[in-house]
């Protein structure tokens, strides 16, 4: 997994044929943010960057699944595979937060 500040994800790869409808085959690709040890992944601590625009999305939502958080890409209903490889390049915002360590006890001084 590709790793990026303060947490890795999965990198998603499709193998379509040109001409094929992609969201026929693959509605939506679901790319997993996962925590470095030490931090916690919130899902609303996570955005796509407002400048973002590809014809092939319709949307991105991400959401939280236990310790990781799911970025859910939509594949626009009319994308249909080019004859070359297509990449889409998301931008994504956001940081999982350091996990805070409490510690209990006494201290005495002499």
């Amino acid at each position: 997994m590709p790793s990026f500040n303060n947490y890795t994800f999965t990198n998603i790869q499709y193998t379509i044929p040109e001409g094929d409808n992609v969201s026929a085959l693959y509605p939506t690709a679901i790319i997993t943010i996962v925590p470095n040890s030490g931090y916690t992944a919130v899902a609303a601590n996570f955005t796509l960057d407002p400048s973002f625009s590809d014809s092939a999305v319709q949307s991105v939502v991400f959401t939280q699944n236990g310790l990781n958080v799911l970025c859910t890409v939509t594949f626009d209903v009319g994308f249909v595979m080019p004859s070359s490889n297509y990449t889409i390049p998301l931008c994504v915002a956001g940081d999982a937060n350091v996990n805070l360590i409490t510690i209990a006890g006494t201290i005495n001084a002499a």
